[in-house]
């Protein structure tokens, strides 16, 4: 059934402008978005009156149900610790790390000293420091210090000796710079300081002329081309130069060739089909028997009518070189 609106549009106005007033767009989309709803809370009618088909309840059901799930139970606020964390046995590597400082045991001592309950923690505590791993290493590293320093006081003590002057420890001093420092040859590149950057020289062009100039050597004296050095004279030839100086192969002797001397492999040649055609001399008509004219500076009438192309007065031109 058409509507009222419809009616008047087509009573009123023609095919043309109810097409253009229908392709404007709404005063409602230019002013707001369409896709905010004013109340967006409120349910639709349709949407309280709709029952679901049998395909939306099916795809409505969860596609597995967690057995271990109970909707009863509220759910934890705190996070439940695995059980593989409770069971964990801790190895001596963290129980040596997770024991506190032995400064920080002594200060606690010192505030509960006479709390007896806690006395007796803080001694366990106090034992299993100086047993653990680190109290050792910490001890061995003291111990080897203290024997670097003794070696050094006995050394010191023994210079003593030597150098009671103040000349005799200037004269020391100056040995060890000298020992210290590197040799030139050993030094590596890596140790080298920098180069700083120079800044770049102007142009002169007066020193550009003079090294484009080339050099002015003195001529080489003229050798003597008859003249034999004395070294050339008394040198002997040694095994090696005698075995080298032969030929490994004998040099084959070709005959000088003979002018007009007909060779063997043409005597012997038998001539083919095509050569005897070839061999045969043109048939030409008389008067033409040979291509010599009678008058070498006759021109033919052809020539005289030929007609030069564009090309070829472009190729007739002769090339400018520089």
């Amino acid at each position: 059934m058409v509507s009222k609106r419809v009616k008047y549009a087509r009573a009123h106005l023609s095919r043309r402008k109810h097409i253009a007033l229908l392709a404007r767009p709404l005063q409602i989309h230019l002013q707001k978005d369409i896709n905010i709803l004013e109340h967006p809370f409120t349910v639709s009618r349709a949407a309280l009156k709709f029952h679901p088909t049998k395909r939306i309840k099916i795809m409505a059901k969860p596609k597995s149900i967690n057995k271990k799930y109970d909707p009863a139970k509220k759910s934890l606020i705190y996070f439940k610790v695995p059980p593989a964390a409770l069971n964990a046995k801790a190895s001596n590597r963290i129980k040596d790390l997770s024991l506190p400082q032995k400064s920080a045991v002594n200060h606690i001592r010192k505030l509960f000293f006479e709390n007896k309950t806690k006395m007796e923690y803080i001694n366990k505590i106090s034992l299993e420091i100086r047993k653990s791993r680190y109290q050792k290493y910490r001890l061995i590293c003291n111990t080897l210090h203290q024997q670097a320093f003794a070696r050094e006081n006995v050394w010191k003590k023994k210079l003593k000796r030597f150098l009671e002057k103040p000349s005799d420890w200037e004269r020391h001093n100056k040995v060890l710079e000298r020992l210290a420092k590197p040799k030139g040859k050993q030094i590596s590149q890596q140790l080298l300081p920098l180069k700083k950057s120079r800044k770049k020289k102007l142009y002169d062009s007066a020193r550009v002329e003079k090294l484009s100039q080339p050099i002015a050597r003195e001529a080489p004296s003229k050798k003597n081309a008859f003249k034999v050095k004395s070294s050339a004279l008394s040198y002997e030839l040694t095994d090696r130069m005698k075995e080298l100086a032969y030929r490994n192969y004998p040099r084959i002797y070709i005959e000088p060739r003979i002018p007009g001397k007909v060779s063997i492999a043409a005597l012997m040649y038998e001539a083919n089909d095509r050569i005897n055609i070839l061999a045969r001399p043109p048939n030409r008509p008389p008067g033409r028997e040979t291509d010599l004219k009678d008058n070498a500076f006759d021109v033919s009438p052809t020539a005289l009518k030929a007609w030069c192309s564009p090309r070829i007065k472009v190729l007739a031109k002769h090339k400018r070189r520089l």
